[in-house]
């Protein structure tokens, strides 16, 4: 199903790895601290969803200095991506650790620095390859995509709690 020829660009291959790793960094976020929180801490489900707002102004700065980093210190996507992959690597072993630790201001402050991380390698994908040669690689490198997908794949999951997830009731949800 995915045709294989795309892949022989390495800009391709490497933005799509990062693509990979950021969204598991996204999904373990959004979907299993809550539930860490919610058993190790014992917090309510409406805390522990709490918790995942320290994640969010990672996001916004690190997509802020990827602006600055592209136009002002590195005038190229490469080295933002780069930047952005090891910041993410290096936050999530020092998210496990403090996992492990059950230390909540580690916990708290990782969580920024992995939201840098993703924010820092979100965009740049796309402006990193030139999606006007290859709609087939351009199709792999939306985001809109991964967020229709997730909401689909936690409305057929969760049925109850997907539909108060969607962003359009008209497109993804069915109205009861």
């Amino acid at each position: 199903m995915i045709p294989l020829e795309i892949f022989k660009d390495l800009d391709v291959v490497v933005c799509q790895w990062n693509n990979l790793s950021s969204g598991m960094v996204l999904f373990g976020q959004f979907y299993y601290i809550a539930i860490y929180f919610t058993i190790v801490f014992s917090y309510s489900p409406q805390q522990a969803g709490q918790q995942l707002l320290y994640f969010l102004p990672g996001l916004g700065a690190g997509n802020f200095s990827a602006i600055y980093l592209v136009n002002y210190v590195f005038h190229g996507t490469k080295l933002t991506i780069v930047f952005g992959s090891v910041i993410m690597a290096l936050a999530t072993g020092l998210f496990s650790m403090a996992v492990q630790q059950k230390d909540k201001p580690e916990l708290y402050g990782f969580m920024v620095l992995l939201g840098v991380g993703v924010g820092l390698v979100s965009i740049q994908d796309e402006m990193q390859l030139n999606l006007d040669d290859d709609a087939r690689t351009a199709s792999f490198t939306s985001p809109d995509d991964a967020l229709f997908g997730h909401c689909y794949l936690v409305g057929i999951l969760f049925p109850h709690t997907g539909r108060d997830l969607c962003l359009d009731n008209h497109v993804i949800c069915r109205q009861q």
